[in-house]
């Protein structure tokens, strides 16, 4: 089989550091490296720092979400849109079967009015109530590692990006007003958010993470209404840090399951059980009992690549 990618509004660094801010970049790669291990052939059109075989014959395309709608006053961004919609149209062309591939359900929706003319065989997703479910969140996990780290901050730290302000009620009830102690990275309007520190690398983000001893998930309704999973609670986990998440959070519940300590309902209940972790040797336990969750086939990356190649209606070589 050879298939073709291709990933709008990103330039793929498989050889040059990763410049993301998000999971944007593993994700790609490790879908590549993954279908290629299954000694596909693959391509990827889009624009990266690695050189790919043009096929004379192509037998699956894929699309990876990626920003194809215009931004008032970004004029690079909006050349770009422009360069990438003329190729995607070019591209699928509905000659043969194709994917689309959703990580980003805002985006996706916002990409709509430009897709609505490809026909897509298929949409796989991270996400429980969108197309097939193939536990793409998971991709992230390929060839990863736990770090483990002895000195850390005694405190919480959240990654994310305020989404138009979606998460700022999560950041006020679950840390700003319980007042714990934490440290607030992403994009966040720092007029609204002063303590922010800004946008972090993907490339720097496990070696930072691995500073704290917890991490906190937050949602929004779009990913609640779908359940949307994302790799957060195993980028705290790979990090060796304790995740805590809101009851409503959509996640692997053999991982965190429904009545899992770090499941919390409140800023008043994080507090609590933060204090409780550092009274006695439930920490400690705690965060061994979270390493057996994060298992081998996880890291091999078969899971991912056995759901995608059987939504692919594609046989293993």
């Amino acid at each position: 089989m050879n298939i073709q990618v291709y990933k709008p509004g990103f330039d793929t660094k498989f050889i040059n550091k990763d410049n993301s801010t998000t999971f944007i970049n593993p994700e790609i790669v490790n879908l590549i490296t993954l279908l290629s291990s299954a000694k596909h052939g693959v391509s990827l059109l889009s624009p990266s720092d690695a050189v790919f075989p043009m096929f004379k014959k192509v037998d699956i395309k894929i699309l990876i979400n990626g920003r194809l709608y215009l931004k008032l006053g970004d004029e690079i961004g909006n050349a770009r849109v422009k360069e990438d919609v003329k190729n995607i149209k070019k591209i699928f062309n509905n000659t043969t079967p194709q994917y689309h591939i959703i990580t980003d359900l805002k985006i996706v929706n916002k990409n709509e009015e430009v897709l609505k003319n490809i026909k897509f065989d298929g949409v796989l997703t991270q996400c429980l109530e969108v197309g097939t479910y193939v536990e793409y969140e998971k991709i992230f996990l390929y060839k990863n590692y736990i770090i483990n780290n002895k000195h850390r901050y005694t405190k919480i730290i959240y990654i994310g990006n305020s989404r138009d302000g979606a998460r700022d009620a999560g950041i006020l009830g679950v840390l700003v007003n319980s007042k714990v102690k934490f440290d607030l990275y992403g994009n966040w309007d720092l007029e609204k958010w002063p303590m922010s520190k800004g946008k972090l690398l993907y490339s720097e983000s496990q070696r930072v993470l691995s500073k704290y001893k917890y991490g906190v998930c937050l949602t929004e309704e779009l990913y609640v209404n779908f359940g949307h999973r994302t790799p957060r609670i195993y980028e705290y986990m790979l990090a060796g840090a304790i995740p805590f998440v809101e009851t409503r959070y959509p996640r692997d519940l053999a991982v965190i399951s429904e009545n899992d300590f770090r499941v919390v309902n409140s800023g008043e209940e994080l507090k609590l059980k933060i204090k409780f972790l550092e009274k006695n040797e439930h920490y400690r336990k705690e965060l061994q009992k979270q390493g057996y969750k994060i298992v081998k086939k996880y890291f091999s990356g078969e899971i991912v690549k056995n759901k995608l190649l059987k939504a692919l209606n594609i046989k293993r070589n």
